[in-house]
């Protein structure tokens, strides 16, 4: 998955999905360098279990506490490393 975030709108735009046509996928990472406000995490995590993913682990190398508890509030069992 391909995600940004527009900069007029802010609003995350995706722009690729390669997701598997049978959606039998048990565990999805996600790799993001940045949380910020949340919203492209989010919806990544939403793509993800459209496409029926169970367990979803997210991994970064900088977060702010807002955008992580964005993510967390709406997806709560998202592991995030």
């Amino acid at each position: 998955i391909g995600l940004y975030r527009d900069k007029s709108t802010l609003q995350p735009v995706e722009y690729y999905n390669r997701l598997p046509q049978s959606h039998n996928l048990d565990v999805a990472y996600v790799l993001d360098p940045m949380i910020a406000t949340g919203g492209t995490a989010i919806a990544a995590v939403d793509i993800l279990k459209e496409a029926g993913v169970k367990q979803i682990c997210f991994l970064t190398i900088c977060a702010s506490d807002a955008g992580v508890q964005a993510l967390l509030d709406r997806h709560p069992e998202v592991k995030i490393y």
